[in-house]
């Protein structure tokens, strides 16, 4: 199970995070139910959308995917910069 909140005692920092029990089915649902706005690129096999140079296509996926393979193709990396340890 994902977890709904984290905290980082080092710089007194509590995250919560109210989507991480929803499957990403949950999450479009949801979308479409209450006429959320969206970026257009999930209708355009983007499951997952990062920055212009990062992202490709997955030909055969759609909003619901639970697949990251549009980011970073070709590069070994698997995210963009702003999370990372150290």
């Amino acid at each position: 199970m994902r977890q709904l909140h984290a905290g980082n005692w080092r710089f007194q920092l509590m995250k919560f995070c109210p989507l991480a029990t929803l499957s990403r089915s949950d999450v479009w649902n949801y979308i479409q139910t209450h006429e959320v706005p969206f970026n257009q690129l999930h209708l355009q096999n983007y499951p997952s959308v990062s920055c212009f140079h990062c992202t490709k296509p997955v030909p055969g996926s759609s909003p619901e995917s639970e697949v990251r393979d549009g980011r970073w193709a070709g590069k070994d990396k698997t995210e963009c910069g702003l999370h990372y340890s150290i």
